[in-house]
């Protein structure tokens, strides 16, 4: 059919990562397209077209706020769709909002930089890690280490040494402009809970784990942070940390070129959330 005679709709929506593994379909295995599909399909009768996500997370990373398009031939009634997508269901899915868009808007094209939230804790023991969206550690974190290891890090760097094995990304230099840090706070149990956050332009695959891993080793002491620049130098995965737990990753928001999406605020906080502070 003529394109300019579809209904477009673009959707943002959280998830719930401990859920799902990942967001593309895996046959037989419960995934965000798959939900999304189901819901879509739910609200107007019809299975989606042409279904894309902008970010395309791990299997337990949780979203705050992804962004989707599909289409369907026209016309339909676009309010009563939003209002059906908006009824609470039990499949992981949160706080859909959609919205009619031009045909040629798809959610790979318009994504203009991505920002991740990673939570932990550390004083933790074995035995007392249930947490399913916080990365709980035993050994204690040094402030000031895990600063100027979030210093080393941003810039525009070729990110190989960060990158998981299966990435296809067409490129490994990646503008990091953005990792800020907030904490300790003190849970109230002896424990004390971190958040790091990471704003850029795009992300190898598990590129934001692997910073998490080595931040942390450098904050623990395991590692100095003049290591850094030699692990950026080697482009060389074995020579960078762990892979930190996906539980603990949030994608918080995905910026967009699409004027009438009002993503273009996607570095001010959400409701109820703290904005993190560069190091200094």
């Amino acid at each position: 059919m003529n394109k300019a005679n579809r209904v477009l709709l673009l959707i943002r929506f959280g998830y719930e990562g401990h859920r799902f593994h990942g967001v593309p379909r895996q046959p037989g295995l419960p995934t965000v397209a798959e939900a999304m599909k189901a819901r879509l399909k739910d609200a107007t009768g019809l299975p989606p077209k042409a279904l894309v996500f902008s970010a395309r997370t791990d299997t337990g990373v949780s979203a705050l706020s992804n962004v989707a398009t599909c289409w369907y031939p026209g016309p339909m009634n676009v309010t009563h769709i939003c209002e059906r997508l908006a009824v609470h269901r039990d499949d992981g899915l949160f706080g859909l909002q959609v919205t009619q868009a031009p045909y040629t808007v798809h959610a790979r094209g318009i994504s203009a930089g991505k920002r991740y939230r990673y939570t932990l804790e550390t004083g933790h023991d074995e035995d007392d890690r249930t947490n399913p969206v916080v990365w709980e550690l035993y050994p204690k974190i040094d402030h000031s280490q895990l600063h100027q290891a979030a210093e080393a890090l941003m810039g525009t760097h070729d990110y190989s040494s960060f990158r998981a094995s299966g990435c296809t990304a067409s490129s490994t230099v990646k503008n990091v402009w953005h990792i800020g840090i907030a904490g300790p706070f003190p849970t109230g149990r002896s424990t004390e809970r971190w958040f790091i956050e990471f704003e850029g332009d795009a992300f190898l695959r598990k590129m934001i784990r692997i910073l998490v891993g080595t931040m942390v080793e450098v904050g623990t002491g395991w590692r100095a942070v003049t290591d850094i620049p030699k692990i950026l130098a080697a482009r060389d995965r074995r020579r960078a940390g762990i892979t930190a737990p996906a539980r603990g990753l949030c994608l918080s928001q995905v910026g967009s070129k699409y004027p009438e999406d009002d993503s273009e605020r996607i570095f001010a906080p959400h409701e109820g959330e703290t904005p993190l502070s560069n190091p200094t």
